[in-house]
This record gives C-alpha cells, sequence and structure tokens, in this order.
C-alpha cells in the first residue's frame, strides 16, 4: 500500500496498492509532484519520497524529500 499527498501536505491522502493505479486513477496533470510514503501514519522525523509526474507514471525525484517537523 502507498499513501500519496500533494507535495507540502500531509492530508488528505489518496491511498493505492500501486503507483501506476494513482496516475490512472487520479488523471494527475503531467509535471505534478506527490509525497508518497508507505505507512498511513507519519511520526516525528519522518522524510517522505517526492514523486513527479513524467510520461504519465510516478517517478522518483532522488535530489528532493520533505520531512521533518510532523
Amino acid at each position: 500500500m502507498y499513501y500519496i499527498s500533494e507535495e507540502g501536505c500531509s492530508y488528505p491522502i489518496r491511498h493505492t496498492k500501486r503507483l501506476g493505479d494513482f496516475v490512472k486513477r487520479t488523471k494527475a496533470r503531467e509535471g505534478s509532484r506527490w509525497c508518497v510514503r508507505k505507512r498511513k501514519k507519519i511520526e516525528f522525523m519522518d522524510f517522505l519520497d517526492v514523486y513527479e509526474v513524467v510520461d504519465g507514471k510516478l517517478k522518483k525525484d532522488p535530489t528532493v524529500c520533505h520531512g521533518g517537523w510532523f
């Protein structure tokens, strides 16, 4: 399970079984950025991976992550 929210926001979240399902269901815009995590609950000092929609798929951006003081 993946829990996905817009970049810069922790909630609301959308949960999906596979990352590919998320893009198909939400029709995310090309170039939009999303925070992806595998646990529903965010804990203190968690870091969230940032993914970007590229060619209709979520691709991980290795240079960016969000996290810290949740």
